[in-house]
């Protein structure tokens, strides 16, 4: 079992970097800016965001830290297509308006204006479809930038297309 996490764990760090090459995003360690359990983890102050790579799951306090710092987390997560691909997906907790929200199970997803999302899958999501624009580092929630499920399908197939293209990078 520690063989797999450990496999994962690296999947998931690759994912990370390859999502920081996509974004321009510059995290390095700052724990002098990070309380207690994610002080060890990449920080952009100018986005104010912390980058998780994970294996499995959130890393314990992490609400309590984000609803105190009040800085948005990407947890990056390895997954695999019905095929068998690799590919990532991402769970964000943002803080907006006095609350942290999360979002789960999101996909990154390419438009056809190449305007970078995160969304969820409008397919097996029980709920309204949901979608973050990623435009100059910053998240902001927007409409979802598909109008069918082939559209959502290969934006998602471009998302996963790009990361693979960037974590080969490694």
């Amino acid at each position: 079992m520690q063989k797999r996490t450990d496999y994962r764990q690296r999947l998931a760090e690759k994912g990370a970097r390859a999502l920081t090459r996509i974004a321009g995003w510059r995290f390095a360690p700052h724990p002098e800016l990070l309380l207690g359990p994610i002080s060890i983890y990449p920080y952009d102050p100018d986005a104010h965001m912390v980058l998780i790579p994970v294996a499995w799951a959130m890393p314990r306090g992490l609400v309590s830290i984000l609803n105190e710092t009040r800085c948005t987390a990407i947890l990056v997560v390895p997954s695999f297509t019905t095929t068998g691909n690799l590919t990532w997906q991402f769970m964000i907790g943002r803080c907006s308006q006095g609350h942290l929200i999360w979002y789960s199970g999101l996909r990154l997803f390419i438009a056809t204006d190449d305007r970078i999302w995160f969304v969820t899958n409008p397919v097996s999501c029980p709920l309204e479809p949901e979608a973050l624009c990623l435009e100059r580092g910053w998240l902001r929630q927007g409409a979802v930038p598909w109008n069918s499920e082939a559209e959502w399908r290969s934006g998602v197939r471009s998302g996963d297309d790009l990361l693979l293209q960037m974590a080969e990078q490694d």
